[in-house]
């Protein structure tokens, strides 16, 4: 990792506030900036020309499958572009046959964009079961195993856990799947940019994810990893012209879906977003994946430590090895907390019931110190029933 004081001065966000929120969105950075501003100005000299521009629109979509399939192990060639999570979804849930498979697999862990594609689709023939959490952190592989079966067409569920931080065993996963002759689709918005992984070792079927959080790139770019072996097997009915064989002969018919990854791909992204996904995960890959779980896992566990003997209650794996970078304190009044420690230039979220942390590498442990002193306070004028300054 370049020298962190440098890294830090990337980031003016981290000039006025303690950011700790990347699981939700990360920080923003110059280059970032710097990139949008750049699509702009090609908008400005080419018009609708910079599509085809030295360095324009088209060569930026392809340099984003490039640093996405970078990140993952995989080749550019798997990669479709979407504007969100969802829409990835929809194209991938369109193609398959739910009279011979009608089970899906997720859990109560699970962002609910995962089943609620599934449970939509029941008068279509989907069953969308939602294995439950043990201890409200994990889902053994066990739980999977004790239910799939043949009827079963995929499993889909995250490497991380939005709602606690939990790594899972996703090689099992994928073993599991695949005995049962399902398939594997992983949700790794939590994941891609914080904890390492490669695709084909850990024989992964599909996975969804974004740039929005880990990846530094803001919201409005998603993408979908499709192996190789998949895509002439998968029709998907959801589409659009981006997705044709012949997308700028603009016919009209047939419908000639292209032999790849991006016959996913539906219509006109927003260049803006892919612009600034550029940049972030060009900055991602520069510092390195390997390196960002180091630091990552460094500030988590500095963090657990602090909270676990101040007292407070999280919601994490017990093994630090299975734990990402997002620590889950356990807070009833969440919210308000949220904006008591955003009075503070202190920056994090909440979810029911939880206050989530969340430290990149462009945090250092002078902001691990800082939002730990401030929650103390903040439990302590709770305990006295002294009220916050935000009254």
């Amino acid at each position: 990792m370049m020298e962190h004081a440098m890294l830090r001065s990337l980031f003016p966000q981290l000039e006025h506030s303690t950011y700790l929120n990347s699981c939700s969105c990360g920080a923003l950075a110059q280059p970032v900036i710097d990139a949008v501003q750049h699509y702009l100005q090609l908008w400005k000299c080419h018009g609708g020309r910079a599509w085809y521009a030295d360095g324009g629109w088209l060569e930026a979509l392809d340099s984003a499958r490039a640093h996405i399939a970078a990140l993952l192990g995989a080749s550019p060639h798997e990669i479709a572009l979407a504007p969100n999570v969802s829409t990835a979804l929809a194209a991938l849930a369109s193609c398959m046959d739910y009279a011979a498979r009608p089970r899906v697999l997720t859990t109560s862990l699970d962002f609910p964009t995962l089943a609620h594609q599934w449970l939509a689709k029941a008068s279509a023939g989907a069953h969308c079961d939602i294995l439950p959490s043990p201890d409200g952190c994990t889902v053994p592989v066990e739980a999977f195993a004790a239910v799939v079966d043949k009827r079963t067409a995929l499993i889909a569920t995250a490497r991380v856990y939005f709602t606690t931080g939990a790594i899972q065993d996703i090689v099992a996963l994928a073993r599991l799947a695949h005995d049962a002759g399902a398939l594997l689709l992983v949700d790794d918005y939590q994941g891609t940019g914080q904890v390492p992984l490669d695709v084909k070792e850990a024989n992964i079927d599909m996975l969804v994810g974004g740039t929005q959080k880990w990846l530094l790139g803001g919201p409005g770019l998603s993408f979908l990893y499709v192996h190789e072996r998949l895509h002439a097997r998968l029709h998907p009915s959801v589409v659009g012209w981006f997705g044709h064989a012949h997308q700028l002969d603009f016919l009209l018919q047939p419908w000639e879906p292209r032999g790849d990854a991006r016959r996913f791909e539906l219509g006109t992204p927003a260049l803006p977003a892919v612009y600034a996904a550029n940049a972030g995960m060009e900055l991602v890959r520069k510092t390195g994946v390997d390196a960002i779980r180091r630091r990552v896992k460094w500030l988590t566990e500095t963090l657990v430590s602090g909270l676990t003997e101040a007292g407070f209650q999280l919601t994490m794996a017990t093994d630090p090895e299975k734990r990402a970078g997002i620590v889950m304190l356990e807070c009833p009044d969440a919210q308000a907390w949220v904006v008591e420690l955003a009075r503070q230039s202190i920056i994090v979220d909440a979810r029911p019931g939880h206050l989530r942390i969340a430290p990149h590498f462009y945090n250092d442990m002078d902001d691990i110190e800082r939002v730990l002193k401030a929650l103390k306070e903040l439990e302590w004028r709770n305990a006295a029933g002294i009220a916050s300054s935000s009254a």
